[in-house]
C-alpha cells in the first residue's frame, strides 16, 4: 500500500476521478436498459391488452344501451315505438356479441404467446427474472 501514499496527488485525484466516471456509467447504462426494457413491456401491452379493454368497453356500453331500450319498451304502450326498440335492441346483442368475439380471440392469443414464451416476463435490474408469488 506504500506504493499508493507515494503517488502524486494528481496522480491520486484523476485515478478516484476514473473510478467515479466508470461507477457512474455503469449505473447510467443499468438505468437505460431499464428504461428501454419498460417501454417495450408498455408497448406489448398496448398492443395486446388495451384492444381486449377497448372491446369490453364496447360490450358495457351495448349492455347499457339494451337495459335502457328494454326498459322503455315497458313504458311505452304502442306497437311502432316498441318494434323500433326491439330492433336496437337485437342490433346492440349482435355488437356486443361481436365485441365479445373479439375479445375472447385477444385472450386466446395472449394466452398462447405465454405458452411459447412470447408473453411479459418481469426483470429486475440486471436481466434476472423476477419470481412473483400471487
Amino acid at each position: 500500500m506504500k506504493w499508493f501514499y507515494n503517488m502524486k496527488i494528481a496522480a491520486k485525484l484523476i485515478i478516484s476521478f476514473i473510478i467515479v466516471a466508470a461507477l457512474a456509467g455503469i449505473v447510467g447504462y443499468i438505468g437505460f436498459t431499464g428504461i428501454k426494457t419498460m417501454n417495450d413491456t408498455l408497448v406489448q401491452i398496448k398492443d395486446e391488452n388495451l384492444k381486449s379493454i377497448q372491446n369490453l368497453y364496447i360490450i358495457n356500453e351495448a349492455k347499457t344501451a339494451i337495459k335502457a331500450a328494454e326498459r322503455t319498451i315497458f313504458s311505452q304502450p304502442d306497437e311502432a315505438s316498441t318494434y323500433e326498440k326491439k330492433q336496437a335492441i337485437s342490433k346492440m346483442r349482435m355488437q356486443g356479441q361481436k365485441k365479445h368475439g373479439m375479445c375472447m380471440k385477444n385472450y386466446l392469443r395472449m394466452k398462447m404467446n405465454q405458452n411459447f414464451g412470447k408473453s411479459l416476463k418481469p426483470r429486475g435490474m440486471l436481466g434476472r427474472k423476477i419470481r412473483m408469488n400471487l
